[in-house]
């Protein structure tokens, strides 16, 4: 592995959109930055906001490679954009870390280990149907997996808006609209009123008359060929021209890339959209498969929009799966990736927009780690006192996620033997 310096009071350095405090002569390779994500993916339970929290702890935290303002404004922006939000987050912070080709490793990366294990559990599915029972044991891991986002969302809120009561109520606000709303409308309508607040805030602050002069950055012609293409993959999917092909793999990609550049607000958010169309008007599967493999998606790691790897399996096998998953997975971040790029991250007026937004970031990452407590049936003073142990060790002595997770996974498995 090769080594890597970061200079605390060293000047941003921009990669075409969002800056990271790196200096010019650090070296990473894209083995370390590919290594790096397998690892966070392999251990990333508990949706897209788990996955992010985990990124922020490693990379931020322990490798200081990033910074908490980097990781929250890529979150902020991928929100307003289709696509799993996670995946996307982690493709375009690879781009800071290593243009392009950072972007499609740390992609790869990251959904490697949920791919490969949803693979082994639909060859084992049509053999053995009770494979997805696990998932009904798995209180300790999500236990852990909800520790670890307090934990994160905490700690953010502390640094991030500690006394101010602005940001304390947009925030709360934040919490509460998904926990009791849980419509991602209402989530971009919040998102945008933060926005507008820090524009507004950074614009009163800004000396009057002097306008900035950032300007942004104008696309290349390699740019506007790839948002072409994706805007021709919408245009088929949405009229529905996967119909008129004999060719199954071809439906495939047409429909689950479709299917990406139409996703807003998280996998679980699409469900009901993937289950009429792939359950009632493509008939691919019945509901019970598509129940489980919505199950064996939330047993992986990773983005619960993997269970599309299982159901491209279903239709044309190996090959069926792989185009799925990369349907599923590249459109939406070569998106995010293509229009965050554009932005200049040193526009003071863009800043305070991004920091408004903050809040409502912070909350929903809090809000995400009770969601997950609320799946739980029923506790015992066994998970009570591991959530305790866990939430201390992660909160106060900073232990890595990296270790909590598989303890959990242990005794999650054999809490399920037993």
């Amino acid at each position: 592995m090769k080594r890597f310096r970061v200079l605390k009071m060293s000047p941003m350095n921009n990669v075409e959109g969002l800056s990271v405090k790196i200096d010019k002569t650090a070296e990473i390779s894209l083995s370390w930055l590919f290594f790096v994500f397998l690892k966070i993916g392999a251990v990333s339970f508990g949706g897209h906001m788990a996955l992010i929290v985990i990124v922020q702890k490693h990379l931020v935290d322990e490798k200081k490679v990033l910074s908490n303002e980097d990781v929250m404004s890529t979150v902020a922006i991928a929100s307003l954009l289709p696509g799993p939000l996670a995946v996307n987050v982690v493709s375009y912070l690879g781009y800071l870390l290593k243009g392009w080709i950072g972007a499609i490793v740390s992609l790869i990366a990251i959904i490697l280990p949920a791919t490969v294990l949803m693979f082994l559990f639909a060859t084992l599915y049509f053999k053995f149907p009770d494979v997805a029972n696990f998932s009904n044991s798995s209180r300790f891991l999500i236990i852990a997996i909800a520790c670890i986002i307090f934990s994160t969302g905490f700690t953010l809120y502390g640094k991030q808006i500690n006394k101010d009561v602005p940001g304390f109520v947009l925030c709360l606000i934040a919490i509460l609209c998904t926990l009791f709303v849980r419509n991602v409308f209402v989530n971009f309508i919040l998102i945008g009123i933060a926005g507008t607040y820090g524009y507004l805030i950074s614009r009163r602050s800004t000396e009057q008359g002097i306008r900035s002069a950032e300007k942004m950055v104008v696309l290349k012609k390699s740019t506007w060929v790839i948002l072409g293409i994706l805007l021709l993959l919408e245009v088929c999917f949405l009229l529905g021209l996967y119909v008129y092909t004999s060719s199954l793999y071809l439906q495939i990609f047409s429909v689950f890339s479709g299917m990406s550049l139409s996703l807003f607000g998280g996998g679980f958010v699409i469900i009901p959209y993937m289950q009429g169309l792939l359950v009632d008007t493509l008939h691919w599967i019945n509901t019970r498969e598509f129940i489980d493999a919505i199950a064996l998606g939330q047993v992986t790691p990773g983005p619960i929009l993997v269970s599309c790897t299982f159901i491209g399996y279903k239709m044309g096998g190996l090959f069926g799966g792989i185009l799925a998953t990369v349907a599923i997975f590249f459109p939406s971040a070569l998106l995010v990736v293509c229009l965050a790029r554009t932005i200049r991250h040193n526009n003071s007026y863009l800043k305070g927009a991004l920091k408004g937004i903050q809040p409502v970031v912070i909350g929903m990452i809090i809000a995400s780690g009770i969601q997950l407590l609320e799946t739980i049936k029923d506790y015992s003073i066994y998970t009570v006192l591991f959530g305790i142990v866990a939430f201390c060790l992660l909160y106060f002595y900073k232990i890595s996620p990296l270790y909590i997770i598989p303890i959990s996974i242990f005794i999650s498995v054999v809490s399920y033997l037993m």
